[in-house]
C-alpha cells in the first residue's frame, strides 16, 4: 500500500460523509413533495396514473433511502478501516491528528484548535502518522 493510498483510504470517510449529505438534502426535497397529498377515504375509488406526481416522488424518495443504506454501509466499513490504520500509530498526538481530521472530518484549522497547536505543527504530525502507517502497512506485503 502507498501512502497515497493510505491517504485515500482515510479521506473516504469525507467523500461518503459528503455523499450522505447530499443525498439527505435529496430525500428532504422528495419528503416535502409528498407532504400534504393524503388518500381521500371519502371518494369511491383511489385512482393514480404513472405520472401521479406523488407516486413519482415516493418513488423516487424510496430509491433514494436505498442508496443512503448503501452509502451508511460503506462508511461503517471506512470508518472501521481508517480506525485500524490510525491505531498504528504510535504517537498519540499523531493518532490525535488523524482522528480528528478523518474520522470527525475536522478541518486543518480546527484540528490545531482542538489539539492547542498552529496548523503548521498539526500537518508535521499528520505527516509523521502517514509516514508511521505507511512503513508497518508496507512490511505486512
Amino acid at each position: 500500500m502507498t501512502k497515497a493510498e493510505v491517504k485515500r483510504r482515510l479521506n473516504a470517510i469525507s467523500w461518503l460523509d459528503d455523499e450522505l449529505k447530499i443525498l439527505d438534502a435529496k430525500i428532504e426535497r422528495y419528503e416535502v413533495m409528498t407532504q400534504g397529498h393524503a388518500i381521500r377515504y371519502d371518494v369511491d375509488k383511489v385512482q393514480t396514473s404513472p405520472s401521479d406526481p406523488v407516486s413519482v416522488a415516493m418513488e423516487k424518495l424510496y430509491e433514494l433511502m436505498g442508496k443512503r443504506k448503501k452509502v451508511q454501509t460503506k462508511m461503517i466499513k471506512a470508518v472501521a478501516e481508517a480506525a485500524d490504520l490510525i491505531d498504528l500509530v504510535a504517537d498519540t498526538k499523531g493518532r490525535l491528528a488523524l482522528h480528528y481530521r478523518y474520522i470527525d472530518c475536522m478541518s486543518w484549522r480546527a484540528t490545531a484548535e482542538r489539539m492547542g497547536y498552529a496548523e503548521r505543527h498539526v500537518y508535521r504530525l499528520h505527516d509523521d502518522a502517514i509516514d508511521e502507517i505507511f512503513k508497518k502497512v508496507s512490511k505486512c506485503q
